[in-house]
């Protein structure tokens, strides 16, 4: 496993260039902007709401869905 992680290993398949990224060039990251849980308008919608608890509850170092989704509405309220 730590051959796989630090890339001395490869999986079959697999055998393009590795390429390291900022988590910034992949996602926007903001804070303190949660819309309001009391707004149920905001919540339950197709954008995919990522919370400290996503991240740390994962055995793995990638999030392929999160617990919370948020509404357009959501959104535009949580800035």
């Amino acid at each position: 496993m730590q051959q796989l992680l630090t890339g001395k290993k490869r999986l079959p398949g697999f055998t393009d260039k590795w390429f390291e990224k900022r988590i910034e060039e992949l996602a926007e990251i903001v804070n303190g902007g949660t819309p309001s849980t009391k707004n149920p308008k905001y919540w339950n919608g197709d954008i995919a709401w990522c919370t400290p608890t996503d991240i740390t509850n994962t055995s793995t170092k990638y999030i392929s869905k999160t617990e919370k989704t948020i509404t357009k509405e959501g959104l535009q309220n949580s800035l």
